[in-house]
């Protein structure tokens, strides 16, 4: 199709030291990249593609006493946050395998907002150092969703592998809700 026609790249110089070129080989290629190709040929440019771990220890390593490479972890999520950020991009495509699923297709959120919390310790199991939220409010490009899910139906590649489906909550008349999957990673 007409979407692995282009090549997409993360400069040398992003701070996380990641570098890839897509490949025209859709096998070996992971889902998520894939998804970040596909957006490439809606109406935006990729700038870039960034895959960062996630955990209590990596948003707070406080929670760990800085153990384990968490403070460094911490202090590289935050270094890639501010290139993305330096970017300037209007629209951040995110996936996750915290947030809502599909057994089979990825799930785009189609809510105008979106609303929830994470809370951060939970996962440690820890009773010597408190939990407490982080929560967030976020708005979606709504018009972006809407182009993924086309560009993902089939009509532009029939023979493609990965499929969407959108999720529209509440007639789009309250936020949907997130959690840790979308508000802390």
């Amino acid at each position: 199709g007409e979407c692995y026609r282009h090549r997409a790249s993360v400069p040398r110089e992003a701070p996380f030291g990641a570098h890839f070129q897509k490949t025209r080989k859709k096998r070996s290629m992971t889902p998520t990249l894939q998804l970040a190709l596909y957006v490439s040929c809606l109406r935006a440019e990729l700038l870039g593609a960034v895959v960062i771990p996630h955990g209590d220890f990596a948003y707070d390593p406080s929670l760990v006493g800085g153990k384990n490479g968490s403070s460094e972890l911490h202090k590289a999520s935050m270094n890639v946050g501010q290139w993305v950020m330096s970017l300037e991009p209007d629209v951040i495509v995110m996936s996750t395998p915290h947030g809502m699923e599909l057994t089979k297709d990825f799930l785009v959120y189609q809510n105008a907002q979106l609303s929830g919390c994470a809370v951060v310790g939970e996962d440690l199991h820890n009773a010597s150092h408190p939990t407490y939220k982080v929560c967030r409010n976020m708005t979606t490009d709504k018009s972006t969703a809407s182009e993924i899910l086309d560009a993902l139906d089939g009509e532009k590649d029939p023979g493609a592998r990965l499929k969407a489906t959108g999720i529209l909550g509440f007639a789009d008349g309250s936020p949907l809700p997130v959690g840790w999957g979308e508000v802390a990673e």
